[in-house]
């Protein structure tokens, strides 16, 4: 349910790369326009949160240990989950578990010698990091919630028998496919139908191949455009550790005019990067961006457009699943469902801290259905 005041039509780049480019063949001409409803079909403002059951008990007394990734948005994640947990009275603590294979699993045998009542993990799947502690907290009973990894769930995406998964994925496979689509939809509109198009993710981050598959594929739906994905290995664990690797792959293929970058983090220094190099009429998007991204955007600058992650609704949504697993109440698909849209230099809301809200007034509306006003 969309509910509320549509945002201002897309101008600025839409509009400028569909007068200076040349006439496109009608069949490229429907993908244009298909790309752009699709845009415009996530450009309403939402103010109902998914969830509408009241939780109809209390978490005091009950333990929720966050496994806090040494990667940018962990922390961030971190504080979203924090505040809400001290909203709804659940014991809160934060357990560092690095960026590595092993310091990953070391973290999570920590996390599970504690005897939480709850987890929630970000970024790292379980089947390549934390197996072995995954399978230990479901045979415990402890309910797990991944927020931005790739794994089967008893919620969206059910487990095969010799797969290892968690309670709850939230930002899980099918949601990165979509926000892959959307960024593609971006890309062929702006580039006119002629975007010769590249992903660059990191496969240990493991939403990669659902958002590549979202966006290669979209790309491709448009007769006019190309698209490949190159891999940036580890470049998406340290901020701006992706900027040279991929100035060196467009110093390397000059034809590639437009790409998604898997995170926000990716695009630290790539503006600068390009401008150093003399790379000029290369545009770029991403999804769950930060400021430095959005002032990039904004200012009509390499980076065109993000698919924005409502980070601290997220939080919210982890945190009353995570109560709502505690406490024996249902978990369903409609209640976990991502709002999505498309930030634009026409269209840039963070008015949540510096984030997108994705539903205006969500705190208030979780804090009823809680009953802890």
């Amino acid at each position: 349910m969309l509910l509320g005041a549509c945002r201002p039509a897309a101008t600025g780049s839409d509009s400028t790369a569909a007068a200076s480019d040349g006439k496109v063949s009608a069949e490229t001409a429907v993908a244009i326009a298909a790309a752009k409803a699709e845009v415009a079909a996530v450009s309403a403002v939402r103010t109902r949160i998914y969830v509408t059951e009241p939780l109809g008990a209390s978490v005091a007394g009950k333990k929720l240990v966050y496994a806090e990734p040494a990667i940018p948005i962990g922390a961030i994640v971190g504080d979203k989950l924090e505040e809400a947990a001290k909203v709804i009275g659940f014991g809160f603590s934060r357990v560092s578990i690095g960026a590595d294979p092993a310091s990953i699993a070391a973290g999570m045998d920590q996390i599970a010698a504690l005897a939480p009542d709850a987890v929630i993990v970000t970024a790292f799947d379980p089947a390549s990091t934390w197996k072995t502690q995954a399978l230990k907290l479901k045979a415990r009973n402890i309910p797990t919630i991944l927020i931005g990894g790739i794994a089967c769930d008893d919620i969206l995406s059910a487990c095969q028998p010799d797969e290892v998964g968690v309670s709850l994925a939230l930002v899980g496979g099918a949601a990165a496919v979509e926000m892959g689509r959307l960024q593609a939809a971006k890309v062929i509109v702006d580039s006119n139908g002629k975007a010769n198009a590249a992903y660059f993710g990191d496969e240990m981050l493991g939403n990669s191949r659902f958002l590549e598959k979202g966006f290669v594929d979209r790309v491709k739906e448009c007769p006019g455009c190309k698209a490949r994905a190159q891999q940036l290995p580890s470049a998406g664990i340290q901020s701006g550790a992706a900027a040279s690797q991929i100035v060196s792959f467009l110093q390397a293929n000059p034809e590639v005019n437009y790409a998604s970058l898997q995170y926000g983090d990716f695009a630290t220094g790539v503006p600068t990067a390009l401008k150093a190099a003399g790379l000029t009429g290369f545009h770029f998007v991403t999804q769950a961006s930060g400021p430095a991204q959005y002032d990039d955007i904004k200012a009509g600058g390499s980076q065109i457009a993000d698919v924005p992650v409502p980070l601290g609704y997220l939080g919210y949504l982890a945190v009353d699943s995570a109560a709502r697993f505690v406490v024996g109440r249902k978990v369903t698909a409609e209640q976990v469902r991502q709002p999505m849209t498309v930030f634009t230099r026409d269209f840039i809301d963070v008015s949540d801290g510096g984030f997108w809200p994705g539903v205006e007034g969500y705190r208030d509306q979780f804090t009823l259905l809680w009953n802890v006003r």
